[in-house]
């Protein structure tokens, strides 16, 4: 990554530094509740699920209308490979449009200067009935741990060659997850701008790692180094008494 943003040109701490004007200069209020869907009905909370604790630099919206199309396509089209569902399909048509609404509208995605969040709201699935409902999932993911960020984009079809791939996926491969996507609530479909998330993100990374190098004047950058330090000058002094002590032995067997 390089020490600039891609889309803007602006200096990876000239960009950390903006998002931290923007956020203490706005107040939490400018994360507005999202509008309803107008073309199914939904069960998600569309109010903004940050708190002014979280400390929310950046908030990526999601291309909402895109994504409940796909999602919902994907869902009949996996219902019509199986033939003996094809009597249901009129039936549960609603439900699946419906869920897919739920399952877009209860994506949030925001960035404080630690921390990436991601929020997947409580939903209807299935049927929606009651013992259906899925819980609201909250995922922390610390800055520091962020390895990268893989961006793939639309290709091929989803389901045979019925149903086109119009998503970008956005995956976060942690060092927790050994570099791998930190799960399904890492990876994230349907961001409208998934080069400006990365470019954040890794800004973000940079910016802290930059400022607790082992030059660093953070004494807690200086504690990190010094037991590296105190230890190698006890391996060393431990190999001259062992090399002194193998001398000695080598010598008096020599006399003997």
């Amino acid at each position: 990554f390089g020490s600039s943003c891609p889309s803007c040109q602006i200096p990876a701490r000239h960009l950390v530094d903006n998002l931290t004007a923007m956020a203490t200069a706005a107040p939490m209020s400018k994360f507005q509740a999202r509008a309803p869907p107008t073309h199914s009905s939904y069960s998600v909370d569309l109010e903004s699920p940050w708190n002014p604790d979280d400390g929310i630099l950046e908030e990526f919206e999601i291309d909402l209308e895109l994504a409940a199309k796909f999602y919902t396509e994907q869902a009949c089209c996996g219902l019509l490979m199986a033939p003996y569902c094809w009597p249901v399909v009129p039936l549960v048509y609603t439900c699946l449009r419906d869920n897919s609404t739920d399952q877009v509208w209860g994506l949030w995605l925001a960035v404080s200067k630690e921390n990436v969040y991601v929020v997947r709201r409580r939903r209807k699935s299935c049927l929606r009935c009651y013992c259906c409902d899925v819980g609201e999932i909250r995922k922390i993911i610390p800055v520091a741990n962020v390895q990268d960020v893989m961006i793939t984009g639309p290709a091929g079809t989803a389901v045979c060659c019925f149903v086109p791939n119009v998503l970008h996926t956005v995956e976060i491969q942690t060092a927790a997850s050994g570099g791998a996507s930190d799960g399904s609530v890492g990876t994230i479909q349907g961001l409208r701008d998934p080069q400006r998330f990365r470019d954040v993100v890794m800004s973000l990374k940079k910016e802290a790692r930059g400022g607790a190098g082992l030059g660093s004047s953070d004494p807690m950058a200086q504690m990190v180094g010094a037991p590296t330090q105190q230890t190698m000058e006890q391996l060393l002094a431990t190999n001259k008494e062992i090399l002194e002590v193998l001398k000695d032995i080598k010598q008096n067997g020599l006399k003997k």
